[in-house]
């Protein structure tokens, strides 16, 4: 798709991006828009100033969050280590794939995608406006609509979700093709961001459930605020994962 207007005797490119069939509607028709992208450079703003403000909101609940951690640091570290070993597995079943396979999987992939708005988003070169579009579906939708409520029902549905889930996410992946170092390098960065902040939401429903095992459903409040507690770490490294994807698929490094 490319925009013009009248300028001077001729035309003026205003935008070059991708057209798609694919009508988005209410939030994610919202989040195309420029106070959409201004929206989210200004949460970004207060986001990174309460973590460098001492006894901000945030700051306050990063606290509760290591307290948190520091009393499950082995759940939470077997939960991360076998969700990325299902991930893992998921590509290994990827790259085993016939090539026959491939155009179903990438058809699959694309059309998923423009159905989420990327696809407008990151073909109008916008950077604020891609970031809008990955950090509501990262966080929004997968984090606080899925994973968490899923945490909040004992842990358990969030586990198998999880292991379901990303085992078929990581087929994809396993069935790129080599690239450079730079590019490998990016893609590994934006996994780490992404996948640590999904695994640690699950792992916050384990904390949740073994809470209520020690101590009776009488614990439910103080299981719960554990639960809660991983939410801002997954906040800040989405927010800090889709800045970097943006500016990585759209200015390049």
């Amino acid at each position: 798709e490319a925009r013009v207007r009248p300028s001077g005797d001729g035309w003026e490119t205003v935008r070059v991006g991708f057209w798609s069939d694919a009508q988005l509607t209410g939030a994610r028709a919202w989040l195309q828009t420029p106070i959409a992208a201004y929206t989210f450079i200004l949460a970004s703003v207060i986001v990174a100033f309460m973590l460098a403000q001492r006894g901000s909101p945030l700051r306050r609940w990063l606290a509760v969050t290591r307290a948190a951690v520091a009393e499950h640091d082995r759940l939470v570290i077997v939960t991360l280590v076998a969700l990325y070993g299902v991930f893992g597995l998921g590509v290994v079943t990827g790259s085993s794939l016939p090539d026959s396979c491939d155009a179903a999987v990438v058809e699959i992939v694309q059309g998923a995608i423009t159905a989420l708005g990327a696809t407008d988003a990151y073909g109008s070169g916008d950077v604020p406006r891609a970031a809008a579009v990955t950090f509501y579906q990262n966080f929004v939708v997968v984090t606080l609509s899925v994973t968490f409520t899923l945490a909040a029902v004992l842990g358990v549905p969030a586990y198998l979700f999880a292991a379901f889930s990303f085992f078929a996410q990581g087929v994809p992946f396993g069935m790129l093709g080599g690239g450079g170092a730079v590019e490998l390098l990016v893609l590994l960065v934006v996994l780490v961001l992404e996948l640590t902040s999904y695994f640690f939401v699950v792992a916050g429903g384990g904390m949740l459930l073994a809470t209520i095992w020690r101590n009776g459903f009488a614990g439910i409040p103080v299981a719960f605020r554990k639960l809660l507690s991983t939410l801002p770490v997954a906040m800040v490294l989405l927010m800090a994962g889709a800045w970097f994807e943006a500016a990585a698929l759209i200015i390049g490094f």
